[in-house]
């Protein structure tokens, strides 16, 4: 291959790259980051995402709802949320926990109209990692159950639960 050649495939490689052609424009499932550094999860096919806040030394869970770009946030209807943990350190331990929505005055949220949901427990104060099984998020007309991940990995790059 001639030094024009190579100039050429890697002009093409380098448009390529910056403009995105690895993925087709409509495909929402490239891989997506957390904005407040908690564990990311997707509901579905890329529906929507969660992502979990933890405070190890307090044992506060925050769900944070948002979109399929894991950009904006999306606000549920549904006051709770249901969590199965369970213990990573060997122990075999497992404890609920129900997440209330909260209400933040400054975002116009509240119970049946919010995207944050939190908790605290003393099942996690103290532990760093944990697994997670979510037993359902009711999101627009779509039900996700048993969607399950580990903390603080998160399941963005697993096969997640489809809807049923």
């Amino acid at each position: 291959m001639n030094a024009r050649n190579l100039l050429s495939l890697l002009l093409a490689a380098m448009l390529c790259i910056s403009a995105g052609c690895s993925r087709d424009k409509g495909d929402k499932r490239g891989l997506h980051r957390p904005r407040l550094g908690g564990a990311l999860v997707q509901l579905g096919d890329h529906a929507a995402h969660m992502e979990f806040v933890h405070n190890a030394k307090t044992g506060d869970l925050t769900a944070h709802i948002v979109d399929a770009k894991a950009a904006t946030r999306v606000r549920l209807t549904q006051q709770t949320i249901s969590l199965t943990l369970t213990s990573r350190d060997g122990d075999d331990a497992t404890g609920q926990l129900v997440l209330g929505a909260v209400d933040d005055s400054a975002l116009g949220e509240k119970r049946g109209d919010a995207s944050q949901f939190a908790a605290a427990t003393e099942f996690l104060k103290g532990r760093a990692q944990f697994n997670v099984i979510v037993a359902e998020v009711i999101f627009g007309t779509e039900t996700f159950r048993d969607v399950s991940f580990s903390f603080p990995e998160g399941n963005e790059t697993q096969t997640v639960a489809l809807p049923k």
